[in-house]
């Protein structure tokens, strides 16, 4: 619940909350905590086991605890059902492709019951046979809010080593650096800005994520990137204090940022939700993604690129994403440019976010969603133990 990825940050808002509606929770970090459980707030962690996502714990910790389900916070497809046994289990799962793979499809017929966190991913489950509940991410829109820009620059430039300078037309980025090549599709969108850079000298790049100048996770090394497309690293491009990535920023710094920037870029080749996404739209700052997978239906202040912009790719997972072309970002770059300061840009993404602001989304989706779980588990078949007589 505290890892600093969308998954903690999701379970960091739910679980105290579903928890305070009167559903008893504990939670297997796969992530983050190993060796012993913890209590923390009335909830009991259990630490991960042997299997990189939990799989060998996860389904004796829920019987350990009395569960009446068990629910995964996490991609579908690493999921092992045979592992959970007698578990009704029901995934909250992202699909961030085009197209779903056989590992996901193999998957479903063991769900009790399943919560897709995208309309998106719905429909592609539907296509598949099975219904699903919609219970979209969330944020807290008391954190993630408008603030003054100049002040949130100052605070910006407190925790980063090279300082934006002030009155710089400030792109931004969220997004991890993780596995090769980059679903989040690093290289085209750093390509789009350095045309953009040439033309518009007085502009930032900001990207809040890890180097990976020595592979770590696995990432893509994005100063080599900075380099080859001619783009000055630590002036043209700043990252964060890399120490402080792995230890934790807080979301007020991140508001900071969201808050600073004129435009917020995130045209992935595919995503499951896109919780930055939404995080930079709730403090105020308009978006530029893709009209692909989740983004379609949660942008809504910036510009989006067309699928027709991007090729059709094959993945490692057998299944669809969109590989953006970098021309098309650029053009984005400079209608977001146009559009600089445009106050009612701002205000409706802000409008737009707060939809998915956490409360809300308890009160829409997932309380609704728990209920039709609780009354399925009420009405499913019992089995009757047969006399000897």
């Amino acid at each position: 619940m505290w890892a600093q990825t969308g998954y903690g940050g999701q379970a960091k808002l739910l679980v105290p909350r579903l928890q305070a509606l009167g559903h008893p929770m504990s939670v297997t970090a796969y992530y983050g905590l190993q060796g012993h459980t913890l209590m923390m707030n009335d909830t009991m962690l259990f630490p991960c086991g042997y299997h990189p996502y939990g799989m060998d714990v996860a389904a004796g910790n829920a019987r350990q605890v009395g569960a009446d389900i068990l629910m995964t916070n996490i991609d579908l497809w690493v999921c092992e059902p045979q592992m959970f046994m007698d578990v009704p289990w029901v995934p909250w799962f992202p699909i961030d492709s085009g197209s779903v793979n056989e590992m996901i499809k193999s998957k479903l017929p063991s769900t009790f019951d399943r919560f897709a966190m995208s309309k998106f991913g719905q429909k592609m489950v539907k296509e598949l046979g099975f219904d699903s509940h919609f219970v979209p991410c969330a944020v807290d829109t008391n954190i993630f809010t408008p603030a003054d820009r100049v002040q949130a620059l100052t605070e910006v430039n407190l925790h980063i080593p090279f300082k934006i300078p002030e009155n710089k037309f400030l792109v931004s980025m969220v997004a991890m650096n993780k596995g090769a090549p980059s679903r989040k599709a690093f290289f085209q969108q750093i390509r789009a800005f350095k045309k953009f850079h040439d033309k518009h000298p007085d502009s930032v790049l900001y990207i809040h994520t890890i180097r990976s100048e020595h592979g770590e996770q696995g990432g893509i090394n994005l100063v080599d990137i900075c380099h080859f497309v001619g783009l000055e690293h630590n002036v043209d491009v700043i990252f964060p204090d890399q120490l402080m990535v792995i230890n934790g920023y807080p979301d007020i710094y991140l508001n900071a940022v969201y808050n600073a920037s004129d435009v917020f870029m995130s045209v992935t080749m595919g995503e499951g939700f896109g919780i930055p996404i939404i995080e930079a739209q709730a403090s105020g700052c308009p978006v530029i993604t893709g009209d692909w997978t989740s983004m379609s239906e949660i942008t809504f202040s910036g510009w989006k690129v067309d699928k027709k912009e991007s090729n059709e790719v094959w993945t490692m997972l057998s299944a669809i994403q969109y590989d953006p072309h970098w021309e098309a970002i650029y053009d984005r770059l400079e209608k977001a440019f146009e559009m600089r300061g445009n106050q009612e840009y701002r205000d409706r993404a802000r409008k737009g976010a707060l939809a998915y602001d956490i409360d809300t989304v308890i009160k829409k989706y997932w309380n609704p969603a728990l209920a039709a779980v609780a009354k399925k588990l009420v009405e499913r078949p019992k089995f009757t133990e047969v006399s000897d007589e």
